[in-house]
């Protein structure tokens, strides 16, 4: 169950992705990088501050299974309220835009509490040894279906339908797909905890999380990683403007999708494979080198010559080689971004202990939240200056160099490994 809804899971994605989709979305309708920024930075605000305080509500239940029904049932709605908001926004911008922000707020907050649950759920029942190859199996099924709706259906529904019409279609879309992805997981079956722990308050919490990092240095390493990720993902949310102003890739966010989709397809096995071999610290190694190569090949693309053309008729767009490095640069990034997120949750679920892997993983999330509102700062530095996102991806160059050499220091923790 925990393999089909993912696969649903990133279907779900594919239509509110919020890098590309939505920010895609609120820039065609405001033009504004700081509004873009924002957009990432109250989303990823919502998805990991709350965190440390559910886990202190749904830790000390034996079973997590129904608090993850609540939970995602009640996101399923913020989406549909999300989906009012584009619709709203094609004739009152300001209250549509504000319904829109809201409503995607509570979709991030209750995504990231049930979110809590699944992993607790998920590590009571999959051998750490085995969990990378459980996220890479829902990456795989679950990419064949993105990188099919990227090309086939998020592309041609942008390209055919009128704005902001065509992003009330595709939100619509996610509202069904959220839906499905979590009735697959209430059919899971959850045994519960043999040794069920005492009820912590948040200061309890925030005590048990500062006494991990005082003990453990790879707690503290993947506290630095955690924090270098979040500024590694920074150039997401610009590649749709930085592609619109420097190559005239306008409307093209349903192959963006499809491009990264296509990546992390192609390297899931691969890096389900190395987390079960070699481990997931190697993964992570491989990821840092990635993150520091996508935004070098971004910059590339602007600087090449472009000396033909081909047109691409089904998919709407014509494919020039500035473009194509530019794809290329996307590819990288999503090599690095499904690397991570096997890597950096399998090894986390390893080391965390049985009785407060919520909490384990909470604090680390809600500690890096400040490092939510770097996409707000970078949108308003950059303002509507083409120079500016250049600065941008040689700085994320050097936090993906950064990224490599920290985690070249964790400790494998896997002795088969």
């Amino acid at each position: 169950m925990g393999v089909v809804s993912g696969t649903v899971g990133r279907l779900e994605r594919s239509f509110l992705h919020v890098q590309l989709v939505l920010a895609a979305y609120v820039y065609e309708l405001t033009q504004s990088n700081a509004l873009v920024g924002l957009l990432t930075t109250v989303t990823e605000a919502g998805m990991f501050g709350p965190q440390l305080y559910v886990s202190s509500l749904i830790e000390h239940r034996a079973r997590k299974l129904p608090s993850f029904i609540v939970m995602h049932a009640a996101r399923t709605v913020a989406v549909a309220c999300m989906c009012a908001g584009v619709w709203v926004s094609a004739s009152h911008v300001a209250a549509g835009l504000l319904l829109f922000f809201v409503a995607c707020v509570f979709h991030r907050v209750l995504h990231g509490g049930s979110a809590l649950a699944f992993t607790d759920i998920i590590g009571k029942t999959v051998d750490p040894r085995r969990y990378g190859g459980f996220l890479a199996w829902r990456a795989v099924l679950g990419g064949i279906l993105a990188l099919v709706t990227g090309f086939l259906v998020v592309q041609p529904i942008l390209d055919r339908l009128a704005f902001p019409v065509s992003y009330a279609v595709l939100v619509g879309a996610g509202v069904a797909f959220t839906g499905i992805s979590g009735f697959v997981f209430y059919l899971a079956r959850e045994d519960p905890m043999e040794r069920v722990p005492k009820r912590r308050g948040l200061s309890g919490v925030i005590r048990g999380g500062l006494a991990d990092l005082r003990a453990d240095r790879n707690y503290r390493l993947l506290l630095t990683l955690r924090l270098l990720m979040r500024a590694n993902g920074l150039t997401l949310a610009f590649y749709v403007p930085y592609g619109v102003e420097r190559l005239g890739a306008s409307g093209m966010a349903g192959v963006f999708i499809g491009v990264i989709s296509a990546s992390r397809l192609a390297s899931s096995p691969l890096w389900g494979r190395v987390s079960g071999g070699r481990g997931n610290r190697a993964c992570l190694i491989w990821s840092g080198a990635f993150y520091a190569l996508s935004p070098i090949a971004a910059l590339a693309a602007t600087r090449v010559p472009d000396p033909a053309a081909w047109s691409v008729p089904w998919l709407g767009f014509t494919l020039s080689l500035p473009l194509g490095v530019y794809l290329l640069s996307l590819a990288l990034f999503g090599l690095a971004l499904q690397g991570n997120i096997i890597a950096r949750n399998a090894f986390i679920v390893e080391i965390a202990p049985d009785d407060r892997r919520p909490s384990y993983i909470a604090f680390l999330n809600t500690v890096s939240l400040p490092m939510s509102i770097l996409p707000v700062l970078a949108g308003w530095t950059i303002g509507g200056s083409t120079n500016g996102l250049d600065g941008l991806f040689i700085v994320v160059a050097v936090t993906g160099a950064l990224t490599f050499v920290v985690a070249s220091r964790l400790t494998e923790v896997r002795e088969d490994a």
